[in-house]
């Protein structure tokens, strides 16, 4: 078996015989990863509720909150858009089957383009998110420190 047709032959009848593993790992993958990206969606929404109503707190208090209110907005997209690009790969993947598989390689590469594009956009509400508590630390310590400024000067005369 040192020849090229019969090496030829053995990748063809291995490839072949076997195609049912070279489909389902790419395709378990795609699935695992897009579940992934849907529970860290999920827990990004959970907080995503919490900074809400920091937020509105912040405002009640009367500080200026608009820069907060555009970075919550485009959080809140970056997440949706997160969730899409997680369904989309799996509404890609499975209906697919084995017998299909190696001219369903493309379909399970674009299942992995739109995941990437999912995690890129994680990665960047998660940016999102540190913003907003670093943003709100230092409103709340400015709102501290004029409160107790002004509470310091005030003074009444007899």
């Amino acid at each position: 078996d040192t020849d090229n047709l019969t090496l030829k032959t053995d990748v063809q009848s291995i490839t072949k015989g076997f195609r049912i593993y070279a489909f389902f790992v790419p395709k378990i993958h795609v699935l695992a990863t897009a579940d992934t990206l849907d529970n860290v969606s999920d827990k990004m929404e959970s907080l995503l509720g919490k900074l809400e109503t920091r937020i509105a707190e912040a405002k009640v208090k009367g500080l200026n909150t608009a820069s907060l209110d555009i970075i919550l907005t485009d959080l809140k997209a970056k997440i949706a858009d997160a969730r899409i690009q997680a369904q989309a790969a799996k509404d890609l993947v499975i209906p697919l089957t084995p017998d299909g598989y190696p001219g369903n390689k493309t379909v399970l590469q674009s299942a992995r383009a739109k995941l990437v594009v999912g995690h890129k956009n994680l990665q960047l509400a998660k940016k999102d998110i540190q913003k907003i508590i670093k943003d709100l630390r230092v409103l709340n310590k400015e709102s501290s420190a004029s409160t107790t400024t002004s509470s310091t000067t005030t003074t009444t005369t007899p």
